[in-house]
C-alpha cells in the first residue's frame, strides 16, 4: 500500500493510499483538529470494509461527510471525503 506526505486543510499528514478502495475517509478527531466543516448525511450510509485474508468484513454507519482541500506536493485539489472511526 503506497504512503505519501500530504497537505489536508494546512495540517501536514502522512497518507495511506488504498487504489482499491471506494472511498477515501478520514477520522471524526482529525476533522476537529484540522477544523474541516462536517455536513450531516441526509441519508445514513453504511461503509462496509473488508479484510485480506480473512472473511471478516467492518461495517461502519456514516453519519458525516466533508468537502476537503488536499495538497500533494505542488498539486492542489478538493475532495469529498467519508468521516468515520476508522480505529
Amino acid at each position: 500500500m503506497p504512503a505519501t506526505w500530504t497537505e489536508v486543510s494546512g495540517l501536514r499528514e502522512w497518507t495511506l493510499w488504498d487504489s482499491g478502495g471506494p472511498t477515501s475517509g478520514i477520522t471524526p478527531q482529525y476533522a476537529k483538529l484540522a477544523k474541516i466543516i462536517m455536513d450531516t448525511l441526509e441519508d445514513l450510509h453504511v461503509l462496509q470494509l473488508g479484510t485480506v485474508g480473512s472473511c471478516s468484513i467492518i461495517k461502519l454507519l456514516l453519519l458525516f461527510g466533508a468537502d476537503i482541500l488536499m495538497s500533494i506536493g505542488n498539486q492542489s485539489f478538493s475532495s469529498y471525503v467519508d468521516v468515520a472511526n476508522f480505529d
